[in-house]
């Protein structure tokens, strides 16, 4: 025969006593109003408290259970002993209670403005820049004319000090002229990239940093460094496109690297004169509706490097689903696949128009 011993409120089987919840509605106990006084004037007891089978004794009276379920339905169940799980679930009864508020997104964390004001003033230092001034035709006769306009456009700007002394600075300023990330490129003496980071990475920001204790504006980057470091999402966003509002009837031409937009800008001229604007994401996976969800209601035409045209061809359709409904339009170019011939199957638009600066892409 079971073993059972009397409890005020509850006959308990003490060989069953752990496989039972240890908060359980007391049933033989009286009810009482309910907290949120659900049955108004008719002042009718529709709270049924809960106790602990381990004591028999009642708990506080805000633990409970309204049995007046059509109009009010309010519970407040017993969370102790780690058995939180167990007592919300306790005879088929869930908690009730609102849920609490999501907690708002994070800040972003954006560059200092002095700091990207201080690389754009050295954007000319840069290698990047001195290889645009010499490259042999064309190019580099539009350089001499345009590519200090160019440079103020986009922002360019140059590392001057630490081992990449030279490196050239492209900052992803967001449609709402945020700067939200800066990539640090190295470049040789044909302009072909050699060594890629950011400018919060680099050694030159570290090291000013660390001077915090005797120069005030180090102390300004060495409070911001760790909290932008920690932020997962940094580089968000289009190259170029804070230039979205000043260009809004341009044609958004999306290529991979700031380099490609930079030099197409250069060889077939600044928005006000083509109504292209060229913009780049910076990566070949950074094709993404969320950078690209600034261009809704603009036309688009993707110009992948000739190794991603097909990935970037799937990617303009998926865009396509999703940003057509805002009145965009998409198209993709497929320029480098037709020169993948004679300058590989890895080129870009900026190898095309160094090789033929004549080349047409709509």
């Amino acid at each position: 025969m079971p073993n059972y011993c009397q409890h005020k409120y509850l006959k308990i089987n003490t060989l069953a006593l752990y496989n039972q919840p240890r908060y359980q509605l007391a049933h033989r106990v009286k009810k009482e109003l309910c907290p949120r006084n659900c049955e108004g004037p008719k002042r009718l007891n529709t709270w049924r408290r809960y106790l602990d089978t381990t004591t028999g004794e009642l708990l506080p009276p805000e633990f409970g259970i309204c049995d007046n379920r059509v109009k009010c339905g309010y519970s407040f169940t017993p969370f102790a002993g780690g058995l939180y799980e167990q007592a919300k679930q306790l005879n088929g009864y869930l908690d009730r209670r609102p849920a609490p508020k999501p907690l708002p997104p994070p800040t972003k964390i954006d560059l200092p403005e002095l700091l990207v004001s201080q690389c754009r003033t050295a954007w000319n230092q840069s290698n990047f820049a001195q290889n645009l001034y010499n490259e042999p035709g064309p190019l580099g006769a539009a350089a001499k004319d345009l590519l200090p306009l160019i440079a103020h456009l986009y922002e360019l700007g140059a590392i001057t000090e630490g081992p990449n002394a030279g490196a050239a600075v492209f900052v992803f300023r967001d449609h709402r002229k945020r700067p939200r990330y800066a990539q640090v490129k190295q470049f040789n003496a044909t302009n072909n990239g050699t060594k890629v980071g950011a400018l919060h990475t680099d050694p030159s920001i570290k090291a000013l940093a660390e001077r915090a204790g005797s120069d005030p504006w180090a102390a300004v980057v060495a409070e911001w460094l760790p909290l932008y470091d920690e932020q997962e999402a940094k580089q968000d966003c289009l190259y170029g496109a804070h230039l979205l509002d000043q260009y809004p009837e341009a044609v958004v031409c999306v290529v991979e690297a700031p380099k490609t937009a930079i030099y197409a800008t250069l060889a077939l001229g600044p928005p006000a004169a083509t109504g292209l604007l060229f913009v780049a994401t910076g990566g070949a996976g950074m094709l993404t509706k969320r950078r690209c969800w600034p261009l809704r209601g603009r036309t688009i035409l993707l110009i992948p490097d000739a190794d991603q045209h097909d990935t970037w061809t799937q990617r303009g359709e998926e865009l396509k689903e999703e940003l057509l409904p805002l009145g965009c339009r998409l198209a993709v170019c497929g320029i480098a696949r037709q020169y993948a011939d004679r300058l590989g199957d890895k080129n870009d638009l900026a190898d095309i128009l160094r090789h033929d600066p004549t080349a047409q892409i709509v």
